[in-house]
């Protein structure tokens, strides 16, 4: 089948979008090869971000604006996925304590890393 050039490059960025979609982490990491501050927000990306990261680039402040923009079961995720909280660490916790438990811990494992 023969196509156009701008036909063959819709069909292969409708590909690449279609993996993107499905693949969060995929995307992610695409993006942050480019160079490009990325704004993680939404349930796909909590099984993306990482707060180590996201505190070493924005800092505590910005890393906790973006954390509120997940749902506790999020963030719990969140947490779980970069093995800074257990289930019994978590339990009872709002989103607030959740954001605290995560934002320190994260801050705790910088300062060990650095030392």
């Amino acid at each position: 089948m023969t196509k156009a050039p701008g036909e063959a490059l819709n069909d292969f960025f409708e590909l690449l979008r279609r993996e993107f979609d499905s693949d969060p982490e995929l995307a992610y990491r695409a993006v942050k090869a480019l160079g490009v501050k990325v704004e993680l927000r939404g349930s796909k990306a909590a099984d993306v971000l990482n707060p180590l990261e996201l505190i070493a680039a924005d800092g505590s402040d910005d890393a906790r604006e973006t954390l509120r923009s997940f749902s506790a079961a999020e963030l719990k995720k969140i947490a779980k996925n970069n093995n800074l909280a257990t289930s019994i660490d978590m339990n009872g916790r709002d989103e607030t304590g959740l954001i605290d438990l995560i934002l320190t811990r994260a801050a705790n494992k910088i300062a060990e890393r650095r030392a």
